[in-house]
């Protein structure tokens, strides 16, 4: 369900990759995820959400933790982002408008690399749920004077 109106999610990942031919390289790394929603009633939806990744040994570029979009890090385009370490918090608000249509908007902070430096945004647009998946334009900027639009038709994979 694309829209949840209540509910916790909560996930942990943990990889360790050893060196088995001259090609491998090792690494280990670590991930969670959590994400909270209400619904103080059946129009409006509150959630929060929380990623942090680190990683041991530094990553292979194909395997660093992304971040970019308008959710985790607004203004930045999709997955723009890439490093061994990565962090993001944020908070959004969803309220319908029309039978299907609803309205979202979100703040967020997010840290990529050491964690010396927060990036903060926030993003505002339209979703919807269709059969094939979710539509969304969302538009987001960030306090870096960073603005981007995104379209998106169909979930992530």
């Amino acid at each position: 369900h694309y829209f949840p109106r209540s509910g916790v999610r909560f996930l942990l990942n943990g990889e360790s990759i050893v060196e088995f031919k001259q090609n491998t390289r090792p690494f280990t790394k670590f991930s969670g995820e959590f994400n909270w929603n209400f619904s103080p009633n059946s129009f409006h939806t509150i959630s929060f959400n929380l990623f942090a990744g680190t990683s041991i040994n530094g990553l292979p570029i194909y395997e660093q933790f992304r971040l970019g979009g308008p959710i985790d890090l607004p203004g930045y385009y999709r997955n723009e982002l890439w490093s061994n370490h990565a962090f993001s918090a944020g908070a959004s608000y969803r309220f319908k408008i029309l039978i299907k249509w609803h309205v979202l908007a979100g703040i967020s902070m997010a840290s990529v690399g050491n964690g010396q430096h927060f990036i903060r945004g926030i993003s505002t647009g339209l979703v919807t749920a269709t059969p094939i998946g979710p539509i969304q334009f969302m538009y987001g900027w960030s306090d870096d004077e960073r603005q981007q639009f995104y379209f998106s038709l169909g979930y992530d994979f």
